[in-house]
């Protein structure tokens, strides 16, 4: 973004972002636009307050995952023998067994926020119900480390586990249903039992995100739907601008 020709307000919410630019349009306030995470909104065919844009995938650490800062952040961390060895083992790439697993997380999240369960994500031991060989999800140990993780034993685990066989029947992207903090989390795991990395502190989620975040490039944005839809915002939104001269 262009810091000398636009302010940029950071906020904390996608809920917070979406009423903000309801407010804004019923008051005619020219030049905003907000961005946020497509989250499961695009699945669910929701309707968006005008000015709002998405990320091409799930999230923002999604985006970076399926970009060319993947292959820089995996090389860098990884031993290119072990990658070849899983990748030989299990007749996929690290990145297609990692979109998948993080997809099975996704759909059980999918599944919570459908129905208003409130499970609880956040701190979550992936290495439970992980497979060390090929980063496959047990959805059986998942569905019970959630329930116990949010303290909610009385929820059915059949019931969710044919929700997650409902949901992912549709053939969708894996990356539109994976939150990248899973994807991420899986990473960590992957880096520290399967294919040999540093020490522990240095595969930490924080730690892979923010090294994503480093190998993510402003050529690899150009080349996405979300620079292509600020583009076309600042067209039609003249005198305002967001993007740096020479990027549009």
């Amino acid at each position: 973004m262009d810091a000398n020709e636009c302010r940029i307000i950071v906020a904390h919410d996608k809920d917070k972002a979406l009423e903000a630019m309801e407010i804004l349009a019923n008051d005619r306030f020219p030049g905003a636009v907000a961005i946020t995470d497509a989250n499961f909104g695009r699945l669910e065919g929701r309707s968006l307050p005008p000015g709002v844009l998405l990320t091409d995938l799930h999230d923002l650490e999604c985006m970076m995952l399926a970009s060319p800062a993947w292959e820089k952040l995996l090389y860098e961390l990884a031993q290119p023998n072990r990658i070849d060895a899983f990748q030989r083992q299990n007749s996929r790439d690290v990145l297609t067994a990692i979109a998948r697993s993080a997809a099975t997380v996704g759909y059980l999240r999918w599944a919570s926020l459908r129905h208003g369960l409130s499970l609880k994500f956040e701190g979550l031991s992936f290495s439970r119900f992980l497979r060390r060989t090929d980063l496959a999800v047990d959805t059986a140990r998942l569905i019970e480390e959630v329930k116990n993780h949010s303290l909610k034993p009385d929820v059915d685990a059949s019931w969710l586990e044919a929700e997650i066989v409902a949901l992912s029947a549709h053939g969708h992207d894996p990356w539109e249903v994976a939150c990248g903090h899973d994807a991420i989390e899986i990473l960590s795991f992957a880096l520290r039992r399967v294919l040999a990395a540093g020490a522990h502190s240095e595969v930490r989620r924080e730690f892979l995100e923010r090294n994503l975040r480093l190998a993510y490039e402003r050529l690899f944005f150009r080349k996405t739907k979300l620079w292509e839809s600020l583009r076309l915002w600042q067209a039609s939104n003249a005198p305002y601008r967001v993007l740096p001269h020479g990027d549009e």
